[in-house]
């Protein structure tokens, strides 16, 4: 009986070049194979891309006002009730590191009614709110005077009776210039108004008040304490202000200080990442399974054509095991190509997506290099039903194909 030499087992140089060589025979079937692993891992890294640009630039696009604003208020204190935080507080608050600016205010329910100069024998009156502020109030808040002035620490510690009018409360006196220094009458108490606001987005409500100076309202309506405290902090640095706060207003009790305080941007950022990401990893996980069983029905249709190859191949000797090999070579070998080509793709996606949009692009650069990792691994897996396919075949069947 006539024994067969033990056939070797296929070096990986030989495996390589039978896997280019197959390939190289077919190049449009390739290309078209590897199309799916390219849309799949490029799907992947624009997906992961994206959602860490968005994630950067959703937080870029808050506004500064929220970022950076703090706010401490008496706990205890009911709502529309005078609070108890002392008259320095805002000089407490600006010595804090990352503070900017800060400023006090406590609103004054005896200032009502609100009246203008008594015209044609009628004295109307207005519902706008009053606060009693330090001067310093308006840095805090990021507002703007359109016409005159704001009042001043010295208007403050002489308890002059000056106003300020937000712009929605001056359109409701019709007062437009201060030039002549027009008066309003709070409970009947003239004041003279030195300025008119600019819309602040950072304190709406500053529109409809009315803005006299902290020692004015403490003189003439006996203003027991101030009960808000606004803090315009530098950027990042709102989280850490706002867990001082309560120190430096209560040292003996900073539990009685209600702090409202942005959250950390890093967490806000992971979260928004996170969210993003989640939705996009999915549709790209769908793409790379689809590319994958293009790989495998293309590879598994390429193994039918070849059969008499197989045949001829199994006649000469060759070992089932060298058979699957070869086809799962060159399923890897697609799907390397692809993965390649594909986070090539995708990195192209984003720099282009983000040109389009004027962002600036985030991509962490492992996701890219690991696109022929990852298509190497679908193409393997893609492989494994088409080379047990080949293998499997006799001979003769192969041979009669």
């Amino acid at each position: 009986m006539t024994q067969h030499a033990p056939t070797a087992r296929p070096r990986v140089a030989d495996l390589a070049a039978e896997a280019v060589a197959g390939l190289a025979s077919r190049p449009a079937r390739a290309v078209l194979t590897a199309l799916g692993t390219v849309l799949g891992v490029a799907t992947l890294v624009t997906s992961v891309g994206m959602a860490q640009t968005a994630g950067n630039q959703i937080l870029t696009h808050i506004d500064e006002a929220v970022a950076t604003r703090v706010t401490a208020q008496d706990a205890a204190v009911a709502p529309g009730g005078p609070g108890h935080l002392p008259w320095d507080s805002a000089d407490r608050v600006t010595r804090l590191p990352g503070v900017v600016a800060a400023g006090a205010t406590a609103e004054i329910p005896g200032a009502q009614p609100i009246t203008t100069i008594a015209i044609g024998g009628q004295t109307p009156t207005y519902p706008a709110t009053v606060y009693a502020v330090t001067p310093r109030m308006i840095g805090a808040v990021q507002g703007q005077i359109r016409t005159g002035r704001m009042f001043d620490a010295r208007h403050d510690h002489l308890a002059e009776p000056v106003a300020v009018l937000g712009d929605r409360a001056a359109g409701l006196l019709r007062i437009d210039d201060v030039s002549g220094s027009p008066r309003v009458f709070l409970a009947g108490q003239a004041v003279t108004v030195i300025g008119i606001l600019d819309p602040i987005a950072r304190q709406d409500d500053l529109g409809d008040a009315i803005l006299v100076p902290v020692g004015y309202a403490r003189q003439v309506f006996r203003l027991p304490a101030l009960d808000t405290v606004l803090i315009r902090t530098r950027r990042g640095a709102a989280p850490m202000v706002g867990r001082q706060v309560g120190l430096a207003l209560d040292p003996n009790d900073p539990t009685a200080i209600d702090v409202a305080a942005p959250p950390d941007p890093i967490a806000t950022r992971a979260a928004v990442r996170g969210d993003v990401s989640g939705l996009l990893l999915l549709l790209a996980g769908m793409s790379l399974v689809i590319g994958a069983l293009g790989i495998a029905n293309v590879t598994l249709v390429g193994v039918l054509e070849r059969r008499s190859e197989i045949g001829l191949r199994n006649a000469l000797g060759a070992s089932r095991l060298s058979l699957a090999t070869q086809f799962v070579a060159e399923s890897g070998l697609i799907g390397t190509l692809g993965g390649l080509l594909g986070g090539a793709a995708g990195v192209l996606a984003v720099v282009v997506l983000c040109a389009i949009r004027r962002w600036v692009p985030v991509l962490d650069l492992a996701y890219p290099l690991a696109g022929p990792v990852l298509g190497a691994i679908i193409g393997l897996a893609a492989g494994i039903y088409p080379a047990w396919k080949a293998a499997s075949m006799s001979p003769i069947d192969a041979l009669k194909g």
